[in-house]
């Protein structure tokens, strides 16, 4: 068969296609619905159904039709995929900002239907159609179904490799969508530029579909901004307009700096860095930090007896190491993600001045430092909260050694303050380690008494006892952030053995961070896709 080659190239990408669009459809779905176990159960089974509905669709296709036209029908259904691709990137900015209204999981099902249901039914339907179509001419008694699927599963193991190093870090995601449709119609256009003169497999008709489907995906890739600017909103429920600045594309999430536009006024009141919609820092235009959490823990860091050195993980905007730096520490910072220094260079005022700056995974860093640092605070946020991998007992054991004799760990966490079975675990598996570990939690002011809301909360723990009485210089604090402080020291419990006996350790054998934080993450998205504009979910 003179087109051997080409259909095995062609089951080759659409492998890769299929599950490069999958990872990508995480990524947009994330910032609407989060990245809870729930969520990724919902994501892979709807990815795993359209797949085998392919499967059988190729299958029944190949029983129904004359075997003259199952080679333009494998040429075809990539055009059509690409098509729908772009479909669906015309429709989901419009209909992901209501899905979410209907609860989480059921709209992260529909979203992954909107964005992957035709093109995975299309794509994997390829295959079976080229068994039979290769049973024609193949002597083996697999008809080369071997080879094909063998073929299939490399070129998805290549679409995760070249999504995960070149696209992700390089394309939003509605960019990186369209990328592959794109790819699709170009593949067939060069089969076409490669077989005219041997083979007739492709037809005039299947060419120009090509091209006016490969036209239509590029002009969206190209008015991308001016499409999304129109169809989605940038203002949010109190009359704020928002204005994006820059837009990081990385493995870790999307960062967007925004700018926050009071209503009635026409100048940017202040910068935001938000990480998958999740605002992790704010600052004024003139560079002053306000976010209450980033004064919280330089306060907290006095209760070191003259310190020196201090370990930062998580960046942010920058303002924690920035203030600890201006209080003559040496400062080293680790960080997952590079694009947080080009924000709080480019926006946050930050120039990190006798300042280590590492990035790496934290869990990575902590296993090799040894009692280097009077302190070490743990700033790390991604998706909805924190990383579940860095809040087992054996990261805190690791962390524990990179203190010295004296040194205290300081622990921003993101929390429902009175949820009980989520909190006690986290400090019963602190106090597994340290012993010596109090919390402090912010005080919610709601009048409905909101116990669903998650809010800043403060775990410390330390080598050996804190003094009981400390006296905290706030001087160059502003007021406002004074009175909060001083509302959590009030709120200060010494975590007791006996508190604790009932909770079980979160550790690395058999982690159950997801599920005991679940429902609260996907309860906090939902509020935060519901104040948010739709424009700066969209990435």
């Amino acid at each position: 068969m003179k087109s051997r080659k080409i259909f095995l190239c062609l089951i080759f990408i659409s492998g890769g296609v299929v599950l490069s669009l999958e990872l990508i459809t995480s990524r947009i779905l994330t910032p609407f619905f989060g990245v809870s176990l729930y969520i990724w159960t919902a994501i892979l089974s709807t990815t795993l159904t359209f797949l085998a509905f392919g499967y059988q669709f190729g299958g029944w296709l190949t029983k129904r039709l004359d075997e003259k036209y199952h080679e333009s029908l494998l040429l075809f259904f990539p055009v059509l995929s690409a098509l729908f691709i772009g479909l669906s990137c015309l429709l989901y900015p419009l209909v992901l900002p209501k899905l979410s209204g209907v609860g989480l999981i059921t709209g992260s099902f529909l979203g992954s239907a909107i964005l992957l249901a035709f093109p995975l039914i299309l794509l994997s339907s390829i295959n079976p159609i080229l068994i039979a179509l290769f049973r024609q001419s193949s002597n083996s008694k697999d008809a080369g179904a071997g080879f094909i699927l063998f073929t299939s599963t490399l070129g998805s193991v290549f679409g995760v490799l070249v999504t995960t190093l070149f696209i992700v870090p390089n394309l939003t995601n509605y960019s990186a969508m369209l990328v592959n449709a794109s790819f699709l119609g170009l593949f067939i256009i060069v089969v076409h530029i490669i077989t005219k003169k041997r083979t007739d497999v492709i037809n005039k008709k299947l060419l120009i579909s090509s091209v006016l489907v490969t036209s239509f995906c590029l002009l969206l890739l190209f008015f991308k901004n001016s499409y999304l600017e129109n169809v989605t909103s940038n203002v949010d429920k109190l009359g704020n307009r928002l204005k994006i600045l820059s837009e990081y594309s990385s493995h870790s999430g999307n960062l967007k700096v925004v700018g926050l536009i009071p209503k009635g006024k026409k100048e940017i009141s202040h910068y935001e860095l938000l990480e998958n919609g999740l605002t992790q820092n704010v600052i004024s235009k003139e560079g002053k930090p306000l976010s209450p959490y980033a004064y919280n823990l330089v306060n907290f860091a006095q209760l070191s007896t003259n310190p020196n050195s201090a370990l930062i993980l998580g960046l942010g905007g920058g303002e924690v190491p920035r203030m600890l730096n201006n209080k003559g520490m040496k400062v080293t910072v680790v960080d997952i993600n590079p694009n947080n220094l080009r924000a709080a260079k480019e926006f946050f005022h930050y120039k990190p001045n006798n300042t280590k700056i590492i990035f790496e995974d934290a869990r990575i860093f902590v296993k090799n430092c040894f009692n280097e640092h009077d302190i070490v605070i743990l700033d790390l946020f991604q998706a909805d909260g924190m990383p579940e991998h860095v809040m087992t007992k054996e990261f805190f054991e690791d962390v524990k050694t990179c203190l010295n004799s004296n040194g205290i760990l300081i622990s921003n966490i993101f929390i429902e303050t009175n949820n009980e079975a989520t909190k006690m675990p986290l400090l019963a598996t602190i106090y597994k380690v340290f012993g010596n570990t109090h919390y402090f939690s912010t005080k919610i002011n709601s009048l409905n008494k909101n116990k669903d809301r998650l809010t800043n909360a403060y775990i410390l723990a330390s080598k050996n006892k804190i003094p009981k009485t400390i006296k905290f210089s706030l001087d160059d604090i502003p007021i406002i952030f004074q009175k909060e402080f001083h509302a959590l020291l009030q709120s200060h419990q010494v975590i007791h053995k006996n508190l604790l006996k009932k909770y079980k350790i979160i550790s690395d054998n058999g982690n159950i961070f997801s599920v005991l934080f679940a429902k609260q993450y996907m309860r906090e998205r939902k509020k935060l896709v519901s104040n948010t504009p739709s424009r700066i979910l969209i990435n």
